[in-house]
């Protein structure tokens, strides 16, 4: 199996893309911690996969919140060893208050960035303090197709899947040279519970080549074909 015994640390594994990653990756042989909120969601996929003969720990934690998101990275690492893979998936999408800028709840944009854009960018941090001392791993931030355009009136989730992306050449900037690979995966609207395969990996993002490692982090990101995260 292409993962086995590969080390996966996914926020917003509770539910819709995240728990699509979690078990698509434990089905390539992935150990896997699935991190978020609600406590209950991410702790029913873990005992999920682990009723189907995988290994996986839930660990609840609120990824705006620095320490907890530490903690997690941390306590992956003391179950399964060095982190491998890290899928920032978890996002919220408010369309009753994140409206048009001029109509926009101030609230409800702090939430978003809160949890859409910090979240991501505390999951890279604490997940390439792991892999860059190791020299390989891949981080995987999941985007979306409105980050591609301006067509959502949702402007909080729209500035911040922006960021995300954006953020992905940071990553990438700062694991090129190290056999690391960062990639943005834009996948459409999704269903809760999952219904479909987790979006892979671009394979151009595995390479160690640095013109093809920029070419996946850099353009802006395509939804993939179902496939192996080869």
């Amino acid at each position: 199996m292409r993962l086995q015994d590969r080390v996966a640390l996914i926020t917003g594994g509770g539910s819709g893309i995240g728990a699509a990653a979690a078990r698509h990756m434990a089905a390539a042989g992935a150990k896997i911690a699935v991190c978020g909120i609600p406590a209950d969601g991410v702790n029913e996929v873990a005992a999920s996969l682990r009723a189907d003969g995988f290994e996986a720990i839930g660990l609840p934690a609120d990824v705006a919140d620095e320490k907890q998101v530490e903690a997690a990275v941390e306590k992956t690492a003391a179950k399964f060893g060095p982190l491998d893979i890290a899928v920032a998936s978890a996002a919220v999408q408010l369309r009753d208050r994140d409206h048009t800028l001029h109509e926009l709840d101030t609230d409800a944009w702090d939430l978003t960035h809160s949890i859409n854009f910090r979240g991501t960018m505390l999951t890279c941090k604490y997940a390439l303090q792991q892999m860059l001392p190791q020299q390989s791993g891949a981080i995987v931030i999941i985007s979306s197709v409105t980050a591609m355009g301006d067509g959502s009136p949702n402007v909080a989730y729209l500035t911040g899947k922006h960021a995300c992306s954006a953020s992905t050449a940071t990553s990438a900037s700062t694991t090129v040279a190290t056999g690391s690979a960062a990639t943005a995966s834009a996948p459409a609207r999704s269903k809760k519970p999952p219904t479909t395969t987790f979006t892979p990996i671009p394979k151009a993002a595995r390479s160690n080549s640095p013109s093809r490692f920029h070419w996946a982090a850099r353009r802006p990101p395509k939804i993939s074909p179902p496939g192996s995260l080869s």
